[in-house]
């Protein structure tokens, strides 16, 4: 059974690009929480941009006081970064403790969790946002929460059989969704990126179509898969103000337009005229509700378990502790072949 230490490694980013591994104490789980010591944890592109620029993200009320719009401080501003700073929310590894209060979990129980600071050796998570996993998942494919982020966009697609569809992005949460999606039996599923290595994986994993959008007649090649109609669901992945204007320029009208990229930096801008008089459905599919991350993460897992959601060819680097600047570097950069970076501490 594993056990906890008294001290750990974790590794805080102390300035713009730059994670320092410290050795602080282990955390103990308060009332209904669990310690898990840390196996795999995923680097996430929300923390990329904020690591690269120095500053930290708006300060948005947290859920449940998120419910509440009319209380929140307005305008909403991204603001100088207060460093320390201790990320790390894609985290799986094992139970090491439990707190008081939780009886359905048990120290040496493979998990993946909804929690916080995973850059480090150890880390708590509420226990009823720790899930069991199989012993056939490898923890450096079960990021519970990049995973029920794309179950949850699938969810909220409500695509149906013999749909067209057109996912604009094809990084990791890219090209998730676009195995989720396949099993909702559309008509055809094509795939748009900047990169060839990525479309390459796209059309191993099922897209139908490939389209590089900055070489080819991105149009044209539409007409030629799609028909003129356009696509009956666009899924924006990349989260740029030039994917979500092309994602509502090649949506079919009536179309649902899904935005499941992660969209921050500041404000975006729409041609609202465009949008309405295609009369487009316009879905978020975001959640804030942790609950619902859960269930998606639970259903996720579930086709990680069946063989119907495959990470190898998505699971492309994998980083020490004391590698996060090289991990995160990489994550920016995009090497050839790069698709997403994991950190693995304690090796």
């Amino acid at each position: 059974m594993p056990t906890r230490a008294e001290t750990m490694k974790a590794g805080l980013l102390e300035s713009s690009e730059e994670f320092v591994v410290r050795e602080v104490p282990v955390p103990v789980p308060g009332t209904d929480e669990v310690l898990i010591r840390v196996r795999a944890c995923g680097v996430c592109m929300s923390e990329v941009a904020s690591w690269k620029s120095g500053r930290r993200q708006p300060r948005y009320p947290r859920y449940p006081e998120v419910l509440n719009v009319l209380d929140w401080d307005f305008p909403v501003e991204w603001r100088e970064r207060d460093y320390p700073v201790h990320w790390g929310h894609e985290m799986s590894g094992e139970i090491v403790e439990v707190g008081e209060g939780v009886a359905d979990l048990r120290s040496g129980v493979r998990v993946a969790g909804l929690g916080s600071r995973g850059f480090a050796e150890y880390c708590l998570c509420p226990a009823r946002y720790t899930l069991p996993l199989d012993a056939t998942i490898p923890f450096t494919h079960a990021l519970g929460e990049p995973i029920a982020a794309a179950y949850n966009a699938a969810r909220r697609a409500t695509i149906q059989p013999g749909d067209s569809v057109a996912l604009v992005g094809c990084g990791f949460m890219g090209l998730m969704l676009l195995q989720m999606v396949r099993l909702a039996a559309p008509r055809v599923v094509v795939a748009l990126d900047i990169r060839d290595d990525a479309l390459d994986t796209a059309h191993r994993l099922g897209a139908d179509a490939v389209i590089n959008v900055a070489r080819e007649d991105v149009y044209g090649r539409l007409r030629e898969v799609l028909g003129p109609r356009g696509a009956d669901v666009t899924i924006e992945v990349a989260g740029k103000q030039e994917t979500l204007d092309l994602a509502g320029c090649i949506a079919a009208v009536r179309g649902r337009v899904v935005i499941a990229g992660c969209h921050q930096g500041g404000p975006r801008s729409v041609d609202v005229e465009h949008w309405n008089y295609k009369v487009l459905d316009v879905i978020n599919a975001h959640a804030r509700d942790p609950q619902v991350y859960f269930d998606g993460m639970r259903a996720g897992i579930r086709l990680l378990s069946e063989g119907k959601l495959r990470m190898d060819r998505l699971i492309t680097h994998v980083f020490r502790l004391d590698e996060l600047d090289t991990a995160f570097r990489a994550a920016t950069e995009k090497p050839h072949g790069f698709i997403k970076a994991v950190i693995t501490p304690g090796t």
